[in-house]
C-alpha cells in the first residue's frame, strides 16, 4: 500500500507506515510489505524506537539475527526505559548462545517493570541454563503469578520439579499446562512418563496417544511410539516391532541426552495404531 506523505510531518507520517506494518504483520503472506513498512517508518522518523523494535521482530522471522539484533539494540539506544526491547534482545542474545548478555538484559527489563511476566519467564530458562535450579523455579513461579493463564509457564515449572525430584507437583503442574492448553504435546507427554514413574501404566498409555494425536510438526512422534511400544510389549525386540507397522520406516531418534540412535519404529498414527 502506497501513501501520501508531507515530509514535514516526519513523525506522524513515521507513525502511519508503523500502523500499517502492525496490520500487516499479523498476515503471514504481508510479512515482507511489513517489514518494508518499518523502514519506511524508519527514513521517515530515524529516532523511533517502536518501529525499530517491529522491524527487529520481522527480521528474526526472515532469520536476520544479527539484523535483528542491531535494530533491537538501536530501539533501546533512543530509549533506556524500553523493557520490551530488552526482553527481545535478551531472547536474541540466547540464539548466539551469549547466555550472560542475556541474563543481564532480563534483569534490566524486570528492573524496569517488575510486573512483566514474561521476563520472569525468560529469567527462569536462564536460570535454569545457569544451573541455579532453585532461582529459576522461583521466577517461573513469580511469571504464573503474573500470568495465571500461560500453559508454556505451568510446563517449564513442571519440568524444573522434575529435577528436584518432586514428581506430584511436576505432575499438578502438566495438568494444569494441558488445562489451559489441551494441544501441548509436550505435557502430555511429560505427564505419561510421570505416570508411568507413578505405575499409572493405563493413565501413562492415554497420554502418550494423545502426545501423537497433538504433535502437529513430529517433534515426539517417534520418541513416543517407542515409549508405547517398550509398554504395551516390553519383551518384543526392535524387529518385531517393525514387522508389526504396516510402513515401518528407519528414523534417527536423538533421545534427552543429545544421543544418536535407529529407531526403527514409523511413528506415523495408522502404523500406531495397527502396531499396538
Amino acid at each position: 500500500m502506497f501513501l501520501q506523505v508531507d515530509p514535514s510531518h516526519g513523525r506522524f507520517n513515521a507513525t502511519l507506515y508503523f500502523k500499517l506494518a502492525e496490520v500487516n504483520s499479523h498476515q503471514p503472506t504481508m510479512l515482507e510489505q511489513a517489514l518494508s513498512d518499518c523502514t519506511m517508518a524508519i527514513t521517515l522518523d530515524t529516532t523511533y524506537p517502536k518501529a525499530y523494535l517491529r522491524r527487529a521482530e520481522l527480521n528474526l522471522l526472515f532469520d536476520k539475527k544479527q539484523l535483528a539484533l542491531d535494530d533491537c539494540t538501536m530501539a533501546i539506544s533512543l530509549d533506556t526505559t524500553y523493557a520490551e526491547a530488552y526482553l527481545f534482545r535478551a531472547e536474541l542474545y540466547l540464539l548466539f548462545d551469549k547466555k550472560q548478555l542475556a541474563l543481564d538484559d532480563c534483569t534490566m527489563t524486570i528492573s524496569l517493570d517488575t510486573t512483566y511476566a514474561e521476563a520472569y519467564f525468560w529469567l527462569a530458562e536462564l536460570y535454569r541454563l545457569f544451573d541455579k535450579k532453585q532461582l529459576a523455579l522461583d521466577d517461573c513461579t513469580m511469571a504464573m503469578s503474573l500470568d495465571t493463564t500461560d500453559a508454556e509457564a505451568y510446563f517449564w515449572r513442571a519440568e524444573l520439579y522434575r529435577l528436584f525430584d518432586q514428581k506430584q507437583l511436576a505432575l499438578d503442574d502438566c495438568t494444569m499446562a494441558i488445562s489451559l492448553d489441551t494441544t501441548n504435546a509436550d505435557a502430555y507427554f511429560r505427564r505419561a512418563e510421570l505416570y508411568l514413574i507413578l505405575e499409572k501404566k493405563q493413565l501413562a498409555l492415554d497420554d502418550f496417544g494423545l502426545a501423537i494425536q497433538h504433535d502437529f510438526n513430529g517433534a515426539i512422534g517417534t520418541k513416543t511410539a517407542r515409549r508405547m511400544d517398550e509398554i504395551k510389549h516390553p519383551q518384543r525386540t526392535e524387529e518385531e516391532t517393525a514387522a508389526a507397522s504396516p510402513c515401518w520406516k528407519s528414523a534417527v531418534e536423538y533421545n534427552d541426552r543429545g544421543d544418536c540412535e535407529y529407531v526403527r519404529v514409523c511413528s506415523c498414527p495408522l502404523c500406531i495404531i495397527n502396531r499396538l
